[in-house]
């Protein structure tokens, strides 16, 4: 899976070199990664084997989707990126993505059949928690002048944090 990372380290490497560029670009490459994402959604099923190789599909989507989304060109990627609720959604995603498998996976583990309410459970704690977190902790730190003036000092303490972290969690089974 880091290479699922690398591909959206090297995407935000790549953008933030030209600005005019962007807004410039085909958006092309955002239609073809939405059709990628929709290809993905519609004939993946539970026998494909994932992560697998098929991963390349949506992950390359998603890629060519924000690599031509900025794109003043056609209405159509700025539209659905300003679109309020789709826009609050990108704000909050990586806090998306960090609370959904643990929510999914304790109630798996309480919840033998997983049913509507169930679901609905899942998706409003995991909405509940990301948006706590983006607020609460991700904004914070991102504004935090300390962490910005001393990014030596700040990449350390994350190193240390993860070192600790990981020794704390070697002494559970």
């Amino acid at each position: 899976r880091t290479w699922e990372f690398a591909a959206g380290a090297i995407l935000a490497v790549m953008a933030r070199s030209d600005r005019a560029k962007a807004l410039r670009r085909n958006p092309l490459f955002w239609y073809l990664g939405l059709a990628l994402i929709i290809y993905s959604l519609v004939t993946f099923t539970t026998r494909l084997p994932f992560p697998s190789f098929w991963a390349a599909i949506p992950v390359a989507g998603a890629v060519l989707m924000l690599w031509g989304g900025e794109s003043q060109r056609r209405p159509m990627p700025t539209l659905v990126f300003k679109f309020g609720p789709l826009h609050f959604l990108g704000d909050i995603s990586y806090s998306l993505y960090l609370w959904h498998w643990p929510v999914l996976t304790i109630t798996k583990n309480y919840v033998s059949n997983v049913g509507f309410t169930e679901i609905a459970f899942i998706i409003v704690a995991t909405l509940a928690l990301s948006i706590s977190t983006h607020f609460l902790i991700e904004r914070p730190l991102r504004r935090n002048t300390f962490l910005i003036s001393y990014p030596l000092t700040t990449v350390f303490s994350g190193l240390a944090l993860i070192a600790a972290t990981a020794l704390f969690l070697r002494s559970y089974p």
